[in-house]
């Protein structure tokens, strides 16, 4: 079979959903051929060829002439396509020239940020551009289960809830020892994210005088510290911050075992749709996020208003309670066998 798969980017250009169409690539059970189309300029990975497409219709329906694929596959992300989030190129392209299946995964449906951004105002034409994706496709996929309601339309496929697993395969044992260490994993914007939505874990565990290390991990981190970085990093000592990138995913995974707490960038339903966060869960580290609990997934909540009681059971082995907790979740809700079970039966109804 041949399979054309729209993504957003192309290394080096890196991002979580590239990483997540070359790990379901890789796990692909059968021998069938790949074609990525991408408006960015990059490389696919060894096997993969790839065509470069414009971010209008007319360059996308050529692109997919030319692939001349037996299904399409779209992973969407709404601001990877286009910077206001609504991306009509892509659904305007895809009605002009259809493969024999149509198989797009929502993994981000609108922005969800604050309401002062002006993005917020536009989630109204993003949610509308992608049902009207949704429409179009053979079949329907989302990591996330609030968005299974939104994308499930009167003439539409049923809604396949597709686990977003981890992108870095937990290779070492848990090595939770020592002083309390504080893990941030993925790219520079991921991790000031995760440094903006745990900035209230930092000051408590600062507040309390808790003993612990930071641990920053990712691309872009061989450069040492952002400056970005540096502006949700005020009053941590210097001494207590490291910046790691690694040259393999078998590295990455050492470090994230020697975590035993990681800040996610995203929080409540949006954890579903966090290849980081998933990591962290694979490897046994334990979600810390603030604020109250908002998903099914275990995450260790600090609540403002009781940061003493948070302190106390972090003491106590919250950490690693429920970073056991976590890993357990991840064995039976996500992974990879039951993402490719998802995405056969979409290629097959």
């Amino acid at each position: 079979m041949k399979l054309a798969v729209i993504v957003p980017h192309l290394p080096p250009t890196r991002c979580g959903v590239y990483d997540y169409t070359l790990n379901l690539a890789r796990r692909w059970p059968s021998p069938d051929t790949w074609t990525l189309l991408c408006p960015d300029s990059g490389d696919a990975w060894p096997g993969a060829s790839v065509i470069s497409i414009r971010r209008q219709a007319d360059s996308l329906a050529a692109g997919l002439r030319l692939a001349g694929a037996d299904a399409l596959l779209v992973q969407y992300t709404c601001f990877g396509y286009a910077d206001n989030g609504v991306p009509a190129w892509l659904a305007e392209g895809l009605q002009g020239v259809r493969a024999a299946r149509l198989a797009v995964m929502f993994h981000e449906l609108y922005y969800s940020g604050p309401p002062w951004r002006r993005a917020y105002w536009r989630k109204g034409r993003q949610l509308a551009l992608a049902q009207r994706l949704a429409a179009m496709a053979s079949a329907v996929l989302t990591g996330v289960p609030d968005w299974v309601s939104p994308l499930s339309l009167p003439q539409g496929p049923q809604v396949t809830l597709a686990p977003i697993p981890s992108n870095i395969d937990p290779l070492h044992p848990c090595a939770h020892s020592g002083p309390l260490t504080l893990g941030i994993f993925g790219l520079e914007t991921t991790r000031v994210r995760a440094l903006r939505l745990g900035r209230p874990v930092i000051e408590t565990l600062l507040d309390a005088r808790v003993d612990f290390t930071l641990r920053l991990i990712g691309a872009g981190a061989e450069r040492g510290i952002s400056a970005r970085e540096m502006e949700w990093l005020e009053g941590v000592p210097r001494e207590r911050v490291t910046a790691e990138a690694f040259d393999s995913p078998a590295d990455v995974s050492k470090a994230l075992s020697a975590c035993q707490l990681v800040l996610p960038a995203v929080t409540g339903p949006e954890l579903y749709k966090s290849g980081t966060a998933m990591a962290a869960l694979a490897h046994g580290c334990a979600l810390c996020a603030a604020g109250p609990a908002k998903s099914g997934i275990p995450v260790l909540w600090l609540e403002v208003r009781r940061r003493a009681e948070f302190v106390k059971a972090l003491q106590a082995g919250a950490a690693r309670e429920r970073g056991l907790e976590g890993r357990r979740w991840n064995e039976e809700h996500s992974g990879w066998p039951r993402a490719l079970e998802a995405w056969h039966q979409a290629l097959r109804a």
